[in-house]
Protein backbone atom coordinates (compact mmCIF):
# COMPACT_ATOMS: atom_id res chain seq x y z
CA UNK A 1 0.00 0.00 0.00
CA UNK A 2 1.23 3.73 -0.63
CA UNK A 3 0.73 6.25 1.72
CA UNK A 4 -1.65 9.15 0.91
CA UNK A 5 -0.07 11.79 0.13
CA UNK A 6 -0.43 14.89 1.92
CA UNK A 7 -0.14 18.56 -0.29
CA UNK A 8 -0.34 20.69 2.49
CA UNK A 9 0.66 20.02 5.88
CA UNK A 10 -2.01 20.95 8.34
CA UNK A 11 -0.26 23.76 10.52
CA UNK A 12 0.12 25.76 7.07
CA UNK A 13 -3.54 25.90 6.61
CA UNK A 14 -4.22 29.14 8.29
CA UNK A 15 -1.74 30.68 6.13
CA UNK A 16 -3.36 29.26 2.95
CA UNK A 17 -6.43 30.53 3.83
CA UNK A 18 -5.40 34.09 4.70
CA UNK A 19 -4.38 33.79 1.01
CA UNK A 20 -7.32 32.82 -0.44
CA UNK A 21 -8.98 35.62 1.85
CA UNK A 22 -6.77 38.10 0.36
CA UNK A 23 -7.25 37.17 -3.21
CA UNK A 24 -11.31 37.07 -2.55
CA UNK A 25 -10.57 40.55 -1.19
CA UNK A 26 -8.52 41.92 -3.80
CA UNK A 27 -11.44 40.34 -6.97
CA UNK A 28 -13.77 42.05 -4.93
CA UNK A 29 -11.93 45.39 -5.08
CA UNK A 30 -11.00 45.18 -8.61
CA UNK A 31 -14.59 44.34 -9.25
CA UNK A 32 -15.64 47.67 -7.74
CA UNK A 33 -12.78 49.79 -9.65
CA UNK A 34 -14.00 48.28 -12.84
CA UNK A 35 -17.67 49.51 -11.99
CA UNK A 36 -16.29 52.95 -11.10
CA UNK A 37 -14.14 52.90 -13.92
CA UNK A 38 -17.11 52.25 -16.53
CA UNK A 39 -18.77 55.39 -15.41
CA UNK A 40 -15.61 57.45 -15.77
CA UNK A 41 -15.46 59.76 -18.48
CA UNK A 42 -12.64 59.66 -20.62
CA UNK A 43 -10.71 62.89 -19.19
CA UNK A 44 -10.84 61.12 -16.05
CA UNK A 45 -8.97 58.08 -18.06
CA UNK A 46 -4.72 57.82 -17.83
CA UNK A 47 -3.91 57.76 -21.68
CA UNK A 48 -1.75 55.24 -21.72
CA UNK A 49 -2.63 53.20 -18.74
CA UNK A 50 -6.01 53.59 -19.03
CA UNK A 51 -7.30 53.50 -15.91
CA UNK A 52 -8.76 56.07 -13.12
CA UNK A 53 -6.09 58.91 -12.33
CA UNK A 54 -5.78 59.15 -8.86
CA UNK A 55 -2.69 61.88 -9.00
CA UNK A 56 -3.15 63.54 -12.36
CA UNK A 57 -0.43 65.74 -13.64
CA UNK A 58 -0.11 68.24 -16.37
CA UNK A 59 2.94 67.47 -19.11
CA UNK A 60 3.20 71.10 -20.45
CA UNK A 61 5.46 70.15 -23.41
CA UNK A 62 2.47 67.44 -24.37
CA UNK A 63 -0.74 69.71 -23.32
CA UNK A 64 -1.65 65.70 -22.10
CA UNK A 65 -2.48 64.97 -18.61
CA UNK A 66 -1.25 61.92 -16.93
CA UNK A 67 -1.19 60.09 -13.85
CA UNK A 68 2.04 60.42 -11.61
CA UNK A 69 2.13 56.96 -10.93
CA UNK A 70 2.01 55.99 -14.95
CA UNK A 71 5.18 58.14 -14.88
CA UNK A 72 7.01 57.17 -12.34
CA UNK A 73 6.60 53.61 -13.80
CA UNK A 74 7.75 54.68 -17.17
CA UNK A 75 10.92 56.68 -15.60
CA UNK A 76 11.95 53.61 -13.57
CA UNK A 77 11.04 51.28 -16.89
CA UNK A 78 13.34 53.60 -19.03
CA UNK A 79 16.43 54.35 -16.41
CA UNK A 80 16.63 50.74 -15.94
CA UNK A 81 16.38 49.62 -19.72
CA UNK A 82 19.26 51.76 -20.54
CA UNK A 83 21.73 50.37 -18.00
Amino acid sequence: MCPQPVLVEEYSLPMFQAVVNKVAQMASQQQTDEEILAGASDEFLDPIMSTLMTDPVILPSLQTTIDRSTISRLAASYSSSTI
